[in-house]
């Protein structure tokens, strides 16, 4: 049976994070408001962390200097490479050491759902002009698991997930972002069906977001454990 104590926190924690959300709706500039509203998320999940692991804003880049998109929200381990620059939580942050990427929207529109798509594209494995870990990782085969990608959104003027994915320009391969809707659901990608598939559950918003970040975050210290040890070599000298 889950914790009623901690459920009731996290409840409380995403609800105050909610009536933030709703207190800035009416400033105008969409940066600024975007910028606060990534911040009333990331305080919850760094609430959920071990400490070893770090929330940061920017890019990801991997040893040949391959940049990711922007990204809102970047979750990396401390205890591999740290991010070489980084000031007011904003920096670039090395593969090797990043889990989980968030793009957070006030209003999650078909483009903003083909950028989510994009990022992930950037990090996964079966993109050969992707990004790649400069170490091989501790899974057979030397294989080791990229970051997982999601999409946060307030609120969507997109009515359907699937009709939007038909327009996006890649076709195969398409990596699975996890989107959160709040007012509609929480959708994961189904590799069988090529559909997006809503994920059972409440249809309370608050509740529908704790089923989201406890399934995004879970099993992030596994995934972490399947990456190659701390090392610079690959990096400066090799």
């Amino acid at each position: 049976m889950a914790s009623t104590f901690l459920r009731t926190i996290l409840y409380n924690k995403i609800k105050q994070a909610y009536e933030n959300a709703e207190s800035v709706s009416q400033i105008s500039h969409t940066t600024v408001k975007g910028t606060f509203r990534e911040g009333f998320l990331v305080p919850i999940i760094e609430s959920l962390l071990p400490s070893h692991f770090g929330i940061g804003s920017g890019q990801i880049v991997d040893k040949w200097d391959r940049f990711s998109p922007q990204t809102d929200i970047i979750i990396y381990d401390k205890r591999k490479i740290p991010p070489i620059i980084e000031q007011n939580g904003l920096g670039v942050y090395f593969i090797d050491s990043v889990h989980r990427a968030i793009e957070v929207k006030s209003n999650l529109d078909t483009d903003g759902m083909h950028q989510a798509l994009n990022l992930a594209w950037s990090l996964s494995p079966k993109n050969n002009r992707g990004l790649k870990t400069a170490k091989p990782g501790k899974l057979k085969g030397n294989k080791t698991n990229y970051p997982l990608v999601s999409c946060f959104a307030y609120k969507q003027s997109i009515s359907d997930l699937n009709t939007a994915l038909s327009k996006w320009n890649i076709k195969q391969n398409i990596p699975n972002v996890m989107f959160c809707l709040p007012e509609a659901g929480f959708y994961t990608y189904s590799r069988g069906s090529r559909k997006y598939q809503r994920f059972p559950g409440e249809n309370d918003k608050i509740a529908t977001t704790m089923i989201y970040i406890s399934t995004f975050l879970n099993c992030i210290e596994e995934e972490a454990a399947s990456r190659g040890d701390y090392s610079l070599f690959e990096w400066i000298l090799t």
